[in-house]
């Protein structure tokens, strides 16, 4: 049986050293994990300890002469040393794979948009099991340059791409002053996404410019807010209550006032601003 066994060895190893591997010819032994064990190299040995660890799925890995002689050595086995070729099983993940995989991942976060992957940088061969699963997380989703990692279940790998995104949104026809109406100037036009400066609006009625826009500016809610009871700037009766006081003044709004709310007036005859509530019908109170 001792001579067998050593005959055996033998016999593997000449096989090895006979072949030429810088093609890798025809001794590359697939493995299902991703350590390499002394029973992969001699089969039927029945020892299970490792040789060397970290196969990524689909990787090959030498092992050299030198390795195979200490092996050989350590169990004190009866070989002749050679080189082999260990690769682990893995799927290739195909790059129309990773661009649909990066495509849903962005149209969960734009599901509005019409996206447009322009390229994707990444390692090539990437692999993983057998099921084919692996994992994509983009790390600063904005149109344009994205850096992400995908997952094989074994490593991380990183990865660019560069998107480009078209939405639907209103924009402006012509010029509007700050503290206008914005529903009849605009219209409804299709806009890169890296245009826009804040979340689209979707109802313009009853809108107002909080600033100054030029024709042909997307429209945002940067850019927008209700219309207000009282814009800033109007005059409004300033009444200031306290412990059996009662004064008032006249004010002026330094922001629109909406019923209920708590704005900033500035005394007329002091200059002195204060903090008051608006109450509507042009008062506006302060407590104290």
């Amino acid at each position: 049986m001792k001579a067998m066994k050593t005959a055996l060895f033998s016999l593997f190893f000449l096989i090895i050293t006979a072949a030429s591997f810088s093609a890798y010819a025809a001794n590359v032994i697939t493995i299902e994990n991703e350590c390499v064990t002394v029973e992969d190299v001699f089969p039927g040995i029945g020892i299970k300890d490792q040789v060397f660890c970290g196969l990524d799925y689909g990787e090959t890995r030498k092992l050299s002469v030198q390795l195979a002689t200490h092996i050989i050595n350590k169990y004190n086995i009866k070989a002749a040393p050679g080189e082999a070729y260990f690769n682990r099983r893995g799927k290739k993940i195909q790059m129309s794979e990773i661009e649909a995989r990066i495509y849903d991942r962005l149209s969960q976060i734009y599901p509005n948009a019409e996206i447009q992957i322009e390229k994707v940088r990444i390692q090539s061969d990437i692999y993983t099991d057998d099921s084919g699963r692996f994992s994509i997380d983009i790390s600063n989703p904005r149109i344009g340059g994205m850096y992400g990692r995908l997952n094989n279940g074994f490593k991380e790998v990183g990865f660019t791409v560069y998107v480009k995104g078209f939405i639907e949104v209103f924009v402006t026809t012509d010029r509007i002053r700050k503290g206008d109406l914005i529903a009849n100037n605009i219209k409804v036009e299709k806009v890169d996404l890296s245009r826009l400066r804040g979340e689209p609006i979707t109802n313009p009625e009853g809108l107002i410019a909080v600033r100054g826009l030029g024709a042909g500016v997307p429209i945002t809610s940067e850019y927008v807010s209700e219309q207000p009871d009282l814009p800033e700037g109007a005059a409004v009766r300033l009444v200031y209550n306290g412990s059996g006081l009662h004064l008032e003044a006249r004010g002026i709004l330094q922001e629109n006032a909406f019923s209920g709310s708590i704005i900033k007036v500035k005394n007329a005859d002091s200059g002195k601003i204060v903090t008051a509530k608006y109450q509507g019908g042009r008062t506006a109170v302060v407590n104290f």
